[in-house]
């Protein structure tokens, strides 16, 4: 029975000095706040966005405490374009392939979008009543609700055929011919952020039970939160039978972004509502008891059985897996970068063998036929190692264990001596290295 009186008594104090830890709060945030990214040597401007959040404080140590909850914040931008836009490849009603052009005059995107963030940070304080503090850590931000709204002056759009070398201006029925004053909107599905975030400043007592802290907030973001798009997405799109009223905008069209993390900075309040840790409560006394006359029970350790885990053996990929893993993918048209259905079957065997098998690494290919000037076949070749790469990607194969290479027209298979040969020349190829 003293013994049960001791544990309970241990018990209370532990709880007690949990309870006088703790502090809740109300943050406040405002300042620039969203997707930092570069188009064409024009950066990106960041517009004064908000955060609102609840937090807990858990003081461990009287200079030392964590800090998480959750926010709820928005996130703006705006871009300006006022030049010639990255060509892409493009198939008319008559399934030729040209090169799609477009000019815009005035281009503005205001983009915005929500998150709800769970920060996880460590703080370090000072005693008294007025406290300096700082803060570091990481928060995750899930995203949703991202808009653009898309204003142009004026826009125009053509269509380069490289084999008759004749470009089209103004043929509106074939989608080719100039937009004034022009307004449209769309939407981009974001992913998942990381970010490491920091807070530092000056907190003030008001009252025995609340405090409040001032100081300047900074997030800086880890990943990109846009996802990859196809290498032939135009910002403005292409309709074969009339002038386009669609956009993708910069966010999803190819070439346009270098990357797109998130960065926020700005003038943070919060108020903290509770008691923090100021001295230990002492456990209530207790009756000296005779530790000869107690009789404790003897404690048996159980002794588990290790557990085996069947690990899975990789073998090397047999001759016929790795013919058919090398074989040349064709891309039919001129310029096409576009993975067809065929060749999504072809990739997803692929995937399937190289999950299966032990292998080091793999060099993704792209080449082209002679058509064209030489840097446009060696980017077209990159963006066809890119498509293929990606597609592995997303079904499973690691990022670090995949190179990409372009070589262009200068690796034909047959000479490019007529439409047959230079069809098979633009090829993507894959070399293993077990």
């Amino acid at each position: 029975m003293k013994k049960k009186q001791l544990i309970l008594s241990l018990a209370i104090g532990v709880i007690g000095n949990i309870v006088q830890a703790q502090e809740w709060s109300v943050t406040l945030n405002g300042g620039p706040q969203g997707l930092d990214y570069h188009v064409y040597n024009e950066k990106t401007t960041l517009k004064t966005g908000g955060k609102i959040g609840v937090g807990y404080t858990y003081f461990f140590h009287p200079n030392w405490s964590l800090v998480t909850g959750a926010e709820f914040s928005l996130f703006r931008n705006t871009i300006r374009l006022n030049n010639e836009i990255p060509r892409t490849y493009q198939v008319d009603s008559e399934g030729d392939v040209f090169e799609y052009r477009i000019q815009t005059k005035g281009y503005q995107e205001k983009s915005r979008f929500y998150g709800v963030s769970i920060p996880l940070m460590i703080q370090y304080h000072t005693k008294g009543t007025t406290q300096f503090y700082i803060n570091a850590g990481g928060q995750i931000v899930f995203p949703f609700s991202q808009k653009s709204t898309i204003n142009i002056s004026e826009i125009k759009t053509s269509g380069y055929y490289e084999d008759l070398n004749v470009e089209l201006t103004n043929l509106p029925h074939h989608g080719f011919g100039t937009l004034t004053d022009w307004k449209t909107e769309n939407s981009v599905k974001l992913k998942t952020g990381f970010a490491l975030s920091a807070v530092t400043g000056v907190s003030f007592k008001l009252s025995e039970k609340v405090r409040l802290y001032t100081g300047v907030y900074v997030d800086y973001g880890l990943n990109d939160m846009v996802k990859p798009v196809s290498a032939n997405s135009p910002l403005i799109k292409y309709e074969a039978e009339r002038i386009t009223q669609l956009a993708n905008g910069v966010l999803s069209s190819s070439n346009m972004i270098d990357q797109s993390k998130l960065l926020a900075y700005g003038i943070q309040v919060r108020f903290g509502f509770g008691k923090p840790k100021s001295q230990s409560i002492a456990p209530p006394p207790i009756e000296k008891v005779n530790l000869e006359e107690e009789v404790y029970p003897s404690v048996i350790e159980l002794q588990k059985e290790p557990i085996k885990e069947e690990i899975l053996e990789l073998k090397p990929l047999s001759d016929s897996d790795k013919k058919e893993l090398e074989k040349p993918f064709v891309f039919d048209n001129l310029g096409n970068t576009t993975i067809s259905v065929d060749q999504q079957h072809q990739l997803s065997r692929i995937a399937e063998l190289l999950k299966k098998y032990d292998w080091h690494s793999i060099r993704i290919t792209g080449h082209t036929c002679n058509i064209g000037t030489e840097d446009r076949n060696l980017q077209v070749g990159m963006e066809r190692a890119q498509a293929v790469a990606n597609y592995l990607i997303e079904n499973g194969i690691k990022t670090e264990k995949i190179e990409i290479h372009s070589k262009g027209e200068t690796f034909p298979l047959y000479p490019n001596t007529n439409n047959t040969s230079r069809q098979k020349n633009r090829r993507v190829e894959i070399d293993l290295k077990e």
